[in-house]
């Protein structure tokens, strides 16, 4: 992705469940290699007075307030906005897959096409940050995931992509011997990246831990659960 720092730091932005669907409405981006870039999610009150008194939007209670929205464009190979795609079959492809996990889009109101929100259980209602029941917040960790807990018997990690092809290599050897993966694998391109894939875990859960485990240590800010069926 051309724009994929900039992607992740607008989504790191969104509540917690928006963001985890966010994440995998993304990665469906990147594995069908369709280039888009987010350029907004969260808001300020005093940023949405000016996008009111401007037309651009129509409330105060917009769901970017409250981090359950984010605004996203198509990008051609340079990094072009591509403002009249929406309707195009990548435009067609990315909303229709983000209305399959739940997303709103606004293409449907016919007049904000940029728009996804996802309104969980009504306005407001995903929180900004995790706490784990005693008040204490936990730390949000950006996982993606493309893992169907009912049919998967097996899930891999993937991670961001490296530099380049020697980085990759480097890593995998890193994050075997220090103990971060009992095996990884590399995959990928000159154009696309190299990236690693790890073995096989038996459960989602077995998986995160370690997916969590790279992030901790900074060795990733961001990491894909693929399940399977075996």
């Amino acid at each position: 992705m051309i724009y994929d720092k900039r992607n992740r730091e607008n989504l790191n932005k969104l509540a917690v469940n928006t963001r985890t669907l966010a994440y995998k409405w993304y990665q469906y981006c990147i594995n069908n290699k369709i280039e888009i870039l987010i350029y907004e999610t969260i808001r300020t009150i005093e940023k949405q007075k000016e996008y009111v008194s401007n037309g651009k939007s129509q409330t105060m209670k917009s769901y970017h307030l409250v981090g359950q929205a984010l605004d996203w464009v198509l990008i051609d190979g340079k990094g072009k906005e591509m403002w009249n795609a929406y309707y195009s079959t990548n435009g067609n492809k990315v909303i229709q897959y983000a209305k399959s996990l739940g997303f709103v889009s606004g293409r449907d109101w016919e007049w904000d096409a940029p728009h996804l929100q996802y309104e969980y259980k009504g306005y407001g209602t995903d929180k900004l940050s995790a706490t784990d029941g005693k008040g204490s917040t936990q730390k949000n960790y950006n996982i993606g995931y493309d893992a169907p807990k009912d049919t998967s018997k097996a899930f891999r990690l993937h991670t961001t992509a490296f530099k380049n092809k020697t980085e990759s290599e480097k890593a995998k050897i890193d994050y075997v011997n220090k103990g971060y993966l009992k095996y990884a694998e590399i995959f990928g391109n000159d154009k696309d990246g190299y990236r690693l894939q790890s073995g096989k875990y038996t459960t989602q859960k077995d998986a995160e831990n370690a997916a969590m485990r790279l992030i901790d240590e900074g060795l990733q800010n961001y990491v894909s659960i693929i399940g399977r069926p075996n």
